[in-house]
């Protein structure tokens, strides 16, 4: 386990520690010069289905590095010479003849499974691999970035999602026989234990949550319910349930909330709620919706909700993306209907979304849709309501949906581009003549990118490259010639680089990127020294008040952090010789962090959030004063707490 040491700092001591030495932030690209040169084929990197990993591979005959977004670092290993390793989104799995080895893409640590590979199989996740030998399981976790092992019975099925792993009989058996719960973020196992006159009805799992409903011998029945939050099992009795032909599933994109027939449980809240009747709901990110072919009408419910709302009849479910949403849209008539996730309220607005089938994004924390004019409407999280565009707002034409990701949607305007920010709910313009918005949300004009940071609410400007890499709206790479810039929205990063050499690859990775020249690799990492599991609105993994916030810092050889978390300032605010500072020193608490395990570059820190309803809503930013022992310290890049 890592250890950390913690003293409680105020912010004047923190900025008086160097207040006279040059602040040095280092740069966000780090460079790989492999024997001889850098061979194309020697590279891997995943993509599959629009989704990044965090992790590039490069492997030539023995030389073999890995790179990580969240370590910033090349990791150096030496495999056998005939093994082939095996990418996944947040691990690296080395199959040798005596051994699994693994590195995680948080952890960034090879760890060693001794164990008979031939005679294994392997089943995985993104964040999870299960390697089984005889009567015994090998979980790695790309979380706590080791192997937890043991005794499995050998016909107990696995089922793995993006924060858990379980493992049981199968559903069908007449007997419930056991189960085991593997929590990815602890390293630790959950039971339950056999009751040989029950049997398992349903059951799914998403991201830290699982359900389970079991019938007695009586026909009774109740729920069995896990969540990361809580930490433990759960039970509680329930009304009988239909057999439905759709027995619905787990939450969508990682989010803690899951269906087993018509019962949805929220692990964020700890809610059960009903629907009461003989439909099946199904989860899309933070909203349940459930559609009942009888009637014709919908019902929503949000991540927090206590009850089923009903939404209006005639009213028709607009999607538009399989990304997990915050908001969900209906066409009713000559207005549009929002559901909010967040408030749990459906809030109108005069634009017939019905003729527009195509138009708008549903994204976790804002949504637009376009009237018969082309003009958009917004739906803002932030403000809870539809919120008036500025007056200087065109038309889209012909009528299409403003260039958005899942945090900013993009406006023309009589002076140039309005920036609409998700996370705030302001928009923030940008004066020019011929600008042009990017498929990937951002604005090209002449040789200039400008690139939105919906964090500060600012545009960010630097050269403009061809064919940029885009990595699902967290950021991109890009390179031409011998210039290559990168961008990581979760860090606010903008840097661009020389290259000694023309570019000649690049490619996307979750929070960053790879430039290839004939001779280097050069990686990009976005992603900010603090890693937050809780990466909402970015991403559907959500915290609020009640659960525990986990995220930790990376903390290379040498250096020690101030880490401090408050409020966050409007800006950023610069604090010449360190950098800029994202929160309220004065509203803030600060500890100092100290890694003290041989070998570690990182501090893990767990934060359990009060249970205050006050909470919900709110914004929090953290940052790291980074104290090397020889050399300046710097302020880290900001990391954002959003809770629901």
């Amino acid at each position: 386990m890592i250890a950390t040491r913690a003293a409680s700092l105020s912010a004047a001591m923190l900025l008086s520690i160097s207040a006279s030495i040059t602040a040095q932030q280092p740069s966000a690209w780090r460079q790989l010069t492999p024997p001889g040169a850098a061979a194309a084929g020697s590279l891997q990197l995943l993509a599959q289905s629009g989704r990044f990993g965090k992790l590039a591979l490069y492997r030539d005959s023995q030389y073999m590095r890995v790179y990580s977004t969240v370590t910033g670092r090349w990791h150096a290993h030496t495999p056998s010479a005939g093994t082939t390793p095996r990418l996944y989104e947040d691990f690296v799995l080395v199959p040798e003849s005596d051994r699994w080895t693994a590195i995680s893409a948080y952890r960034g640590v090879f760890e060693t499974l001794l164990v008979n590979q031939p005679n294994t199989t392997v089943d995985w996740g993104s964040s999870i691999a299960v390697v089984r030998h005889l009567g015994t399981v090998h979980v790695f976790s790309a979380f706590t970035g080791r192997w937890h092992s043991r005794p499995m019975p050998p016909n107990w099925n696995a089922q793995i999602g993006q924060r858990i792993a379980t493992f049981g009989p199968n559903s069908n058996s007449s007997s419930f026989a056991g189960f085991a719960l593997f929590d990815a973020m602890t390293g630790q196992w959950h039971d339950l234990p056999a009751a040989p006159s029950e049997r398992v009805a349903s059951g799914s799992i998403s991201a830290s949550t699982g359900i389970l409903l079991l019938v007695r011998a009586d026909q009774s029945q109740y729920l069995a319910t896990w969540t990361g939050v809580q930490a433990n099992w759960q039970f509680q009795p329930i009304a009988a349930q239909p057999p439905l032909f759709n027995l619905g599933g787990g939450g969508a994109g990682g989010c803690d909330f899951v269906t087993a027939w018509d019962i949805t449980f929220s692990g964020l809240s700890g809610v059960v709620t009903t629907l009461g009747a003989a439909v099946s709901p199904a989860n899309d990110g933070l909203i349940a919706t459930a559609y009942d072919t009888t009637t014709g009408l919908y019902s929503c419910l949000g991540l927090r909700g206590v009850s089923w709302v009903p939404v209006p009849a005639g009213s028709i479910a607009r999607y538009t993306s399989a990304a997990p949403r915050g908001v969900r849209l209906f066409a009713n008539g000559n207005q549009t209907l929002a559901f909010d996730a967040g408030t749990d309220t459906l809030q109108a607005t005069a634009c017939d979304l019905g003729q527009f089938a195509e138009r708008g994004y549903e994204g976790l924390n804002f949504a637009a849709a376009g009237d018969a004019n082309g003009m958009p409407h917004i739906y803002s999280c932030a403000a809870g309501q539809w919120v008036p565009v500025p007056g200087n707002v065109l038309p889209e034409s012909p009528p299409s949906p403003p260039t958005t990701t899942p945090t900013t949607a993009l406006l023309r305007t009589t002076t140039g581009v309005t920036a609409f920010s998700g996370r705030t709910g302001a928009f923030v313009p940008l004066t020019g003549s011929g600008m042009t918005r990017t498929f990937d949300g951002h604005v090209v004009q002449g040789g200039l990118l400008h690139v939105f940071d919906e964090r500060a609410d600012r545009w960010l400007t630097t050269t403009d490259l061809p064919n940029r890499s885009a990595n699902d709206s967290s950021g991109f790479v890009a390179a031409a010639g011998t210039t290559a810039v990168g961008y990581g929205a979760r860090a606010s990063r903008l840097e661009s680089i020389t290259l000694p050499e023309p570019a000649l690859q690049f490619q996307a990775l979750d929070g960053g990127g790879i430039v290839r020249t004939q001779n280097h690799l050069f990686a990009f990492s976005g992603l900010p020294d603090l890693y937050s599991f809780h990466a909402f609105p970015h991403q559907a993994e959500v915290s609020g008040p009640g659960s525990t916030w986990r995220h930790q810092v990376r903390l290379p050889n040498g250096v020690v952090a101030a880490f401090g978390i408050g409020p966050r300032l409007p800006g950023p605010v610069a604090l010449p010789p360190f950098g800029a500072l994202w929160f309220d020193p004065q509203q803030s608490a600060i500890q100092l962090l100290q890694v003290s395990a041989p070998g570690e570059e990182r501090v893990e820190i767990v934060l359990p959030l009060p249970d205050i309803q006050a909470l919900r809503g709110t914004e929090w930013v953290s940052q790291q004063m980074m104290l090397p022992f020889a050399g300046s310290p710097w302020l880290s890049d900001p990391a954002t707490l959003t809770l629901r």
